[in-house]
């Protein structure tokens, strides 16, 4: 793979979050993992119930004694992207111990609630 080609693959998971201008534009890709509750090795066994309960848009790793799905999830808002995300891993009888996000959603959330400098939703 070149790299022109690695960027432009990288870039589609880097979608920022923006106010949606347009009834096409409603869904977006979000970037998360959520870490499992009682599992220290990710397996295939692991990997085909989660392809099972319809998280086709993952993959699995496991560091360290931590086991991680991570998710590229097309949905209208990063909550509703999570909520069905950790759902389909509870269906497919997992535990979620904790949500990560993605640094570029950290940075999108920022963006869209940073401080604007107006001070009187404080008084």
């Amino acid at each position: 793979m070149r790299g022109g080609e690695l960027n432009e693959k990288i870039s589609t998971a880097t979608i920022p979050m923006e106010r949606v201008t347009s009834p096409y534009d409603m869904m977006r890709k979000f970037g998360f993992q959520i870490v499992l509750s009682g599992l220290t090795q990710a397996s295939e066994g692991l990997a085909h119930n989660l392809y099972d309960a319809g998280c086709t848009d993952t993959s699995v790793s496991s560091c360290r004694g931590v086991v991680a799905v991570r998710f590229l999830r097309e949905a209208e808002a990063l909550d509703l992207a999570i909520l069905d995300a950790c759902d389909q891993v509870r269906s497919a009888g997992y535990q979620v111990l904790r949500v990560e996000l993605d640094f570029p959603q950290v940075q999108a959330i920022s963006k869209e609630y940073a401080f604007s400098g107006d001070e009187s939703h404080w008084n």
